[in-house]
């Protein structure tokens, strides 16, 4: 029999092992490419990943050596304009839950969740944008109460930030956690 932990050890490696494997983000070096600031407003590390296949989110490809964005700091990037680009962005947030494998398969409340969000913008040749992921724990004082995130895009015009209603949040897809296939829908 197998104790309690060795599932979440196992989940972490995997999700390592999966990040070592991608290959890093390549600037599309192209003079009229946009400029993409991901902005982490969250209090925990946010992991971070880009995909070559915009449409099913396949091809994970790491934008730094840390494939992540720290908590309340950001990452500048440049992409090529005028063909779809998706990220996706992920912290754990807290907040209590309840689930039914709560890591051990007997259920009980979690203090800690994942929020992640795929999502797809169609960038424009020589604009600036701003990714900014929202997190909001969970009241602690409500047990049913969850935590939740957002992912908002916003156009830089005039040195103001104008929300880019074009981004599109994507569905988890058939093979999350493998580094391979589609990760979205």
């Amino acid at each position: 029999m197998r104790p309690d932990n060795v599932r979440p050890v196992f989940f972490v490696l995997t999700l390592a092992l999966a990040g070592c494997a991608s290959p890093p983000y390549q600037d599309p070096g192209v003079a009229d490419a946009a400029t993409l600031t991901i902005q982490n407003d969250s209090d925990s590390l946010a992991g971070l990943r880009g995909y070559k296949g915009a449409s099913d989110c396949s091809g994970q490809v790491m934008f730094d050596k840390t494939g992540g964005v720290a908590a309340k700091s950001s990452l500048k990037i440049k992409v090529k304009p005028d063909e779809p680009f998706t990220l996706s962005i992920d912290a754990k947030i807290k907040g209590f839950r309840y689930s039914s494998s709560a890591y051990n398969g007997r259920g009980g409340l979690v203090s800690e969740m994942n929020c992640p969000i795929f999502a797809t913008f169609t960038p424009q040749k020589n604009t600036s944008y701003v990714a900014a992921y929202h997190a909001t724990p969970a009241a602690p004082d409500d047990a049913s109460a969850l935590p939740s995130c957002k992912l908002t895009l916003y156009r830089v015009e005039n040195d103001a930030l104008v929300e880019d209603p074009s981004l599109r949040e994507r569905a988890l897809g058939p093979k999350p956690f493998t580094g391979e296939g589609a990760f979205c829908k």
